[in-house]
């Protein structure tokens, strides 16, 4: 996964790739079950390819296709999932887990504390 910028790096930028470099790219086949409604989350999807259904008490609501992020409410909250998500076909994912999301934030808050002191 590459970050493409029309602009000068900036501290986020960094930020920002050191959550890339923390994904795991993994694929998923048609019928999958990536998310099952009512469990507890933990990660946070980005669709590379393919396509999945997001289904509400087993009737489809949405459709999440290539470029979209789903679960991301998993990396600041311990809820349940509100949907399931099922591949609908053969699908490349990256997922971000919540523990490597929150670690990375609390190292960045901690180096801007330091350089601010």
């Amino acid at each position: 996964m590459t970050l493409a910028r029309a602009r000068a790096p900036s501290q986020d930028d960094g930020q920002l790739n050191r959550l890339v470099e923390a994904m795991h790219c993994r694929g998923a086949e048609p019928s999958e079950v990536l998310v099952r409604q009512g469990e507890k989350g933990n990660e946070c999807f980005v669709v590379e390819s393919g396509t999945l259904a997001v289904r509400v008490g087993g009737k489809q609501v949405d459709t999440i296709s290539a470029g979209e992020v789903f679960g991301e409410v998993a990396l600041l909250y311990n809820v349940p999932r509100t949907a399931d998500v099922v591949a609908t076909s053969a699908t490349t994912l990256w997922s971000l887990h919540r523990a490597d999301f929150q670690r990375t934030m609390r190292s960045d808050a901690i180096n801007r504390r330091r350089e601010i002191y």
